[in-house]
C-alpha cells in the first residue's frame, strides 16, 4: 500500500472544491479534508486522447499538485477526479460561457451521451491507483424555453456538460441515468471501492 494509514482510518483529502464530491464521500462515512488542487485545466485540451485516458490524466495532475502542497504530509490519502461528457464524439468539459453551455445542452437533446469520470487515489509520496468509468445518460426532448430559463439561473457554471444530474431530474427534465448516478455527479463510489481494494492488496 502507498501510505502508513491504519485500516480503520476514514480520512481522505479531496483535491477538489466540489460540494457534490464532498457530500458523496461524507455520505459514505468518510472524514473529508478539502484541499483544492492549484490546477487550472481550462486551457488544457484532450487532443487525440481517449476520454478514459484524458480524465485519468487530469485526475493524476490534480492529485500530484495537491501532493506537492506544503500542507500535505507524506502518506496522506489523496483523491482527485475529473468528469467530462462525450456528445457525438466531442468531449465537453465545463462550459466557458453561456453560449457554450447552450450548445452543449442543445447537442444532448433526444439522444444518449456518455459521462466519463476518471479518478486517482494517491498516497502522498507513495503509490497511485487510477481508473475511469463511463455512464450513459439519456436526455429527452427539452424545449428551447426550458434551456434558456435554466441558463438564466447560472446553475450550469462549473459543471461538466453544463448540468448536474440530480438537479435536472429534480427539476423535471427528461433525463435518465443508465448506470451509477454518483459517477455522473463527479465521483464513482464503486470505482473508489475498487481503487481502495487495489491499494490494500
Amino acid at each position: 500500500m502507498g501510505g502508513r494509514i491504519p485500516p480503520n482510518d476514514r480520512t481522505i483529502v479531496l483535491a477538489s472544491r466540489s460540494p457534490r464530491r464532498r457530500a458523496l464521500l461524507e455520505s459514505a462515512g468518510w472524514q473529508v479534508v478539502t484541499r483544492p488542487a492549484p490546477v487550472d485545466d481550462g486551457d488544457l485540451h484532450a487532443a487525440d486522447r481517449s476520454p478514459a485516458t484524458w480524465t485519468q490524466a487530469l485526475a493524476w495532475l490534480k492529485a500530484r499538485a495537491v501532493a506537492d502542497l506544503p500542507e500535505t504530509t507524506s502518506g496522506e490519502r489523496l483523491l482527485a477526479a475529473d468528469t467530462i461528457c462525450v456528445v457525438n464524439g466531442d468531449i465537453c468539459g465545463q462550459p466557458v460561457d453561456r453560449t457554450a453551455a447552450r450548445a452543449m445542452l442543445h447537442a444532448m437533446r433526444n439522444q444518449t451521451h456518455d459521462v466519463w469520470t476518471g479518478m486517482c487515489l494517491h498516497f502522498a509520496g507513495g503509490a497511485r491507483f487510477m481508473g475511469a468509468v463511463a455512464t450513459p445518460v439519456e436526455v429527452g426532448a427539452i424545449s428551447d424555453d426550458a434551456i434558456e430559463h435554466y441558463l438564466d439561473t447560472n446553475q450550469w457554471q462549473g459543471k461538466a456538460g453544463a448540468y448536474n444530474l440530480s438537479e435536472r431530474i429534480d427539476a423535471g427534465w427528461p433525463v435518465t441515468c443508465h448506470g451509477e448516478p454518483e459517477a455522473v455527479m463527479g465521483l464513482s463510489m464503486q470505482l473508489l471501492d475498487q481503487l481502495l481494494a487495489e491499494a490494500a492488496a
